[in-house]
């Protein structure tokens, strides 16, 4: 499968928006190494980096200069939506820690809630491992299409370096296990109460 249709398939309705721009980069790539001359697509193309491409008095900007500002806003706003799903988690963590030790909280319903934040943290952390995909891809792409030197072993360096591949998930994960600790005290202890155990055994009587 492509990764354009895996991206298609594989991305998460509440990170729509939020993923590499992957069709948009391909046209963009064909365009400025020469490979695609249609003018519908030049147009296209023109107009979509327009918006965050800033050229200046040079508009003969070289290729490559094109690709790297590119690519680095792609990564900026990768990153800043993904920081603000981390810091999002981290949030909710904190709450439900506090909550867990309020006495007479609903265990079960905060092992609900933590089992949530769970499955939070493996999504975003698929979300950064299919954006480092797609930049990969996009820069073999490129350099298959361009006539110079292959960019894409130096720039791949910055993108190992960006913000949305440094997430703190083994923090992440160290919080959420503490909390699972105590909740599975809290949930044993309930089983193990006496009025838990009376209100069961009436339910066996005959």
């Amino acid at each position: 499968m492509k990764f354009g249709k895996q991206l298609e398939c594989t991305s998460l309705p509440k990170y729509r928006g939020h993923y590499i721009k992957y069709k948009e980069l391909k046209k963009a790539m064909k365009v400025w190494t020469g490979f695609e001359k249609d003018q519908s697509t030049v147009q296209e193309v023109t107009h979509w980096a327009s918006s965050f491409l800033r050229l200046g008095p040079n508009p003969e900007l070289a290729p490559e200069m094109r690709l790297h500002e590119t690519l680095k806003y792609e990564m900026e706003r990768i990153s800043k939506f993904a920081e603000l799903e981390e810091n999002g988690i981290r949030t909710q963590l904190t709450r439900l820690d506090e909550d867990c030790r309020r006495e007479g909280a609903d265990a079960v319903a905060l092992n609900r809630r933590l089992h949530e934040l769970a499955e939070q943290i493996v999504q975003l952390k698929a979300f950064a491992r299919l954006n480092f995909t797609g930049f990969r891809k996009i820069l073999k792409k490129y350099d298959k299409w361009s006539a110079t030197a292959a960019v894409a072993p130096w720039f791949m360096a910055e993108v190992v370096r960006a913000p949305f591949m440094q997430l703190g998930f083994e923090a992440l994960l160290l919080q959420l296990n503490r909390i699972a600790v105590v909740l599975r005290t809290q949930l044993a202890a309930e089983e193990a109460s006496p009025a838990r155990i009376r209100t069961t055994s009436s339910h066996d009587e005959p």
